[in-house]
């Protein structure tokens, strides 16, 4: 367990109470752009627009190069994508489905499995909550698809090397070790 889990769980656990309607948990994971770009071209998320999602409208360049310089800077940890595990969803349902005894809940879950079993059997791996726009914004940049114009100067210096580097432009303008970083050590929460 993470020591934020820990405080957490230290501060807030009552170990006297148990609320046994919870439906849900979640965890919190720091992944990099590389995991949810990797996720997103194999196909691996599912975005529901008809039921969860709003409308995909790509975001103004302005908002694109805003979050971007938000991602970028050092504060990505501020914006959240919401993802959640189809399998685990599945296995619950299952669960819940076995000691249900009231026929309309029973058919509410049935109509549930049945839509997530459906996912996992088109190789989904989880669905996007939230944060489909920030996802859109990562792939396209990182396809280099974007040409980024922060809003505030964002400067990355080479240890071991004089001068700085300016990250602006394209993805695969920019100098390799600075792609590398972006790529796979930009925190994503």
């Amino acid at each position: 367990m993470t020591k934020l889990k820990e405080a957490y769980y230290a501060k807030k656990v009552n170990k006297i109470i148990k609320n046994t309607s919870a439906k849900v948990t979640s965890d919190v994971d720091i992944q990099s752009p590389e995991w949810i770009f990797s996720l997103h071209i194999t196909n691996k998320l599912h975005y529901d627009r008809e039921r969860l999602q709003r409308l995909l409208n790509h975001w103004p360049e302005d908002k694109v190069n805003s979050y971007l310089t938000t991602l970028f800077s050092g504060s990505s940890l501020k914006d959240t994508i919401q993802l959640a595990k189809i399998d685990t969803i599945v296995a619950k349902l299952k669960a819940d489905l076995e000691v249900e005894t009231d026929s309309f809940e029973k058919d509410f879950l049935k109509e549930n499995l049945d839509y997530f079993v459906a996912l996992l059997e088109d190789d989904k791996e989880y669905l996007v909550l939230d944060g489909q726009h920030r996802i859109e914004e990562l792939v396209l940049f990182f396809s280099n698809k974007t040409v980024f114009n922060p809003t505030s100067p964002i400067i990355f210096q080479k240890e071991g090397e004089s001068g700085n580097i300016d990250v602006k432009g394209k993805y695969e303008d920019l100098d390799e070790d600075v792609q590398n970083y972006l790529y796979k050590n930009t925190p994503l929460m």
